[in-house]
């Protein structure tokens, strides 16, 4: 079931449609972004505001990250560095 989506003009980056969606985010729900929200600090704040809402991503391919778990040969739980910056 799609709860809320997010879309406009191909200017608007996609920082702009992460804030439309975090606000609509609900408890226990996962949202899938594509590989291009792939950024630490847009993540982290969605963890931080919704700590039990989940997100899934793909990562791109030069992507560095430790497998925690893996639940199929294709899925996996990982950690990632991040740097300093991204946490604040």
């Amino acid at each position: 079931m799609v709860h809320h989506v997010a879309f406009s003009l191909s200017h608007q980056g996609e920082v702009t449609y992460t804030k439309q969606l975090l606000a609509h985010a609900p408890n226990n729900s996962l949202t899938i972004f594509d590989r291009c929200y792939l950024s630490a600090e847009l993540l982290i704040n969605w963890q931080r505001q919704h700590p039990h809402a989940h997100w899934m991503v793909p990562i791109k391919i030069n992507t560095k990250y430790t497998v925690l778990h893996s639940f199929s040969e294709c899925d996996h739980l990982v950690e990632m560095k991040v740097s300093p910056q991204a946490r604040n």
